[in-house]
This record gives structure tokens, C-alpha cells and sequence, in this order.
């Protein structure tokens, strides 16, 4: 009877340390190495209309481009989101690239809702615009409002986005 719990008694432990290991790593639903991807639903992100500016074709493009860019990010085409910033100017492009890097790969961001735009122009520049964009966004697996600034720039007579703030 002894040696018949002693025998229960390994075959217990056995169990217990082999469903705890399996080839000396953890049975978890996520290893410490693995990186958890979010999964947002595309089909349900709200886009501005640029409908709604018929009365200003610039404003309107700008929304078109805004949406562009938005849409390159949620859909993680780094090409497209770069060349969303259609300014000339030889930063913007490289900017652009560093800022793609940051918002998918560390912050994990996806813009869920554009909501509004205010357009503001500079006083002091009559050849920048600012378009300010209230937003809904799911970062690092968190929901939450911001305000954007897409900053635009008049070059050869073409409205082109050179950053967001």
C-alpha cells in the first residue's frame, strides 16, 4: 500500500511538472518573447467626408489627403503613409518614415474615428494651413480622444502636407 502511493504520488508530479513545461518553456497563452498585435475591424473606421467641403476644392483634397494618410496607417502601408506627405521639401519624406516606425511599432496606433476639422490659417504664413482633426484612436490597446494637426504647405499652387503635430 506504501509503495502503491508512493507510485500516485510520482505519477502526480510527473503530470503536474509536464503540463507546467514542454521543451523547458512555459504553457501560457502568450510567451514574454511573443508581441501581442492588435486587430482593429477596417470596415468600421469613420472617414471625413470631403462631400462636405464642395465649396472649397482645396479643403476638399486636403481632406482627401488626410484620409489617405489615415487609411495608410490603419492599413500599416508604410509606402503609402509616406507618400501621403507629397511636400518637395527633402525632410518631410524622411520625417514621415520615422514617424510611421513610431505609431505602428512602438505606440501599436490605429486611428478608430475622424471626427471633425477646423481649418486655421497662419497669420504669420499665408502658405501653411492648418487642419485640425479630432480623432478617436486605439493606442497600446487604449481608446481615447486627440486633436491632430496636419500641417499643410502651398507649394507651385498645390496644397501638400508636410507634417502632423
Amino acid at each position: 500500500m506504501k509503495s502503491f502511493n508512493i507510485v500516485l504520488i510520482t505519477l502526480f508530479l510527473a503530470l503536474i511538472l509536464t503540463g507546467c513545461k514542454t521543451d523547458g518553456t512555459q504553457n501560457s497563452p502568450r510567451s514574454s518573447n511573443e508581441e501581442f498585435k492588435t486587430t482593429v475591424d477596417l470596415t468600421k473606421i469613420n472617414y471625413l467626408n470631403p462631400e462636405l467641403y464642395t465649396d472649397n476644392k482645396d479643403y476638399r483634397e486636403m481632406i482627401s489627403i488626410i484620409n489617405q494618410n489615415v487609411k495608410a496607417l490603419n492599413e500599416r502601408d508604410e509606402q503609402r503613409y509616406v507618400s501621403s506627405f507629397n511636400s518637395s521639401e527633402p525632410q518631410v519624406k524622411t520625417n514621415a518614415k520615422s514617424s510611421y516606425k513610431t505609431l505602428v511599432g512602438n505606440m501599436d496606433k490605429y486611428v478608430l474615428s475622424l471626427e471633425k476639422a477646423e481649418f486655421k490659417k497662419n497669420d504669420t504664413n499665408p502658405n501653411e494651413l492648418q487642419v485640425i482633426v479630432s480623432t478617436e484612436i486605439q493606442q497600446n490597446q487604449q481608446i481615447k480622444k486627440e486633436t491632430s494637426a496636419f500641417i499643410f504647405k502651398l507649394e507651385d499652387n498645390i496644397w501638400s502636407l508636410a507634417y502632423i503635430d
